[in-house]
């Protein structure tokens, strides 16, 4: 691969760096992961001040955490073509839809009360909620094991992100990941990329490497 001697940076934490490390495991692309424990000395030099930041072997800085899963899920070749592409895309955006609601309710709720954000985005089926995503992808998942052909980046960036909440928001309030019971299909589909031998393998890092993100303390 042409970024195996690549830096990935980011905050010791389970959060925007789990699509890239679980694309460019399962791709199979080596990168030197670091730990950012000095931001105030390299905000200023990022691209658009904020983490992660990918710098490749030539020197050439990546920003933006999709920008970078891209990047990685074309030298690993996990785009797809045809209808694999069209699904596959239109899964990583709901991905970051998911991301984004997780993101305002950490920023509006979690300070206060993290019972009050499960019950607001987890459990309501309005207009902003991961239910109403998580409709939408049972519709789109077909009876195959995977929502394309085989796995691809939709799959990994949507498992990224649904695995970061049963660990940091089901196992680490102590509640039973019921999230997909009512989504047969994607549950399904879930159990079964758990169960990967590469998806197992950056369990074990992100689990290890990084640490939950304590809205409360």
């Amino acid at each position: 691969m042409s970024c195996q001697k690549s830096k990935f940076q980011y905050f010791p934490i389970r959060a925007r760096n789990v699509f890239p490390t679980l694309i460019a495991t399962y791709g199979g692309i080596e990168m030197n992961v670091e730990s950012v424990s000095d931001w105030g000395t390299l905000k200023p030099t990022t691209p658009f001040l904020q983490l992660p930041l990918l710098t490749l072997e030539d020197g050439t800085v990546i920003s933006q955490s999709m920008t970078i899963v891209r990047y990685l899920a074309r030298e690993a070749n996990l785009e797809g073509e045809g209808k694999d592409y069209i699904i596959n895309s239109m899964v990583v955006e709901s991905t970051n839809d998911i991301y984004d609601l997780l993101s305002a309710a950490k920023n509006k709720i979690f300070w206060e009360d993290i019972t009050a954000a499960y019950d607001k985005i987890f459990t309501e089926e309005g207009r902003s909620s991961v239910i109403q995503q998580l409709n939408c992808l049972e519709k789109l998942k077909s009876d195959s094991d995977y929502f394309g052909s085989k796995v691809l980046i939709g799959d990994l960036t949507l498992f990224s992100v649904l695995f970061t909440i049963e660990l940091d928001l089901f196992e680490k309030e102590e509640r039973k990941f019921d999230l997909l019971d009512k989504f047969p299909k994607v549950n399904k589909w879930y159990g079964n990329l758990k169960s990967d031998e590469k998806v197992q393998k950056w369990i074990k890092e992100i689990s290890s490497n990084f640490t939950y993100f304590k809205y409360k303390e």
